[in-house]
């Protein structure tokens, strides 16, 4: 289990709503989150998630952006390298909890393998 970036007080952290079949969004708390299996399993056509990382001969960042059901979305990155590192560890079973400032700067990302979690469907 991954879990880098800033600390998150149990208060803040027990907000983050897992669900196997949907992508959360709290814009009001500023995070999101979604297990990537569960998203790519539902019936629903329209809630994505995923986070990458982007490189250049001088530069690494990462990104996370995802969708609702109700087509909402929301995105953010970061070069700070402990958030690169950490979603350099997201696997298609991984749950996916991201933090972001009102500058659109991740500022948190949890990346966590647990049982709850679907496995993929083919």
């Amino acid at each position: 289990m991954a879990m880098l970036g800033l600390t998150l007080t149990p208060a803040a952290h027990a907000g983050a709503r897992f669900n196997n079949s949907d992508f959360y969004i709290d814009s009001e708390g500023h995070y999101a989150s979604g297990m990537v299996s569960g998203v790519r399993n539902t019936a629903d056509t329209v809630a994505r998630i995923e986070c990458g990382i982007t490189a250049t001969f001088d530069n690494i960042s990462m990104f996370c952006w995802g969708q609702n059901a109700a087509q909402k979305s929301v995105t953010c990155f970061s070069s700070r390298p402990a958030l690169v590192q950490a979603a350099a560890t997201i696997q298609s079973e991984s749950t996916i909890v991201f933090y972001w400032n009102e500058a659109g700067e991740c500022t948190y990302l949890s990346v966590l393998v647990e049982s709850a979690t679907a496995p993929k469907t083919p």
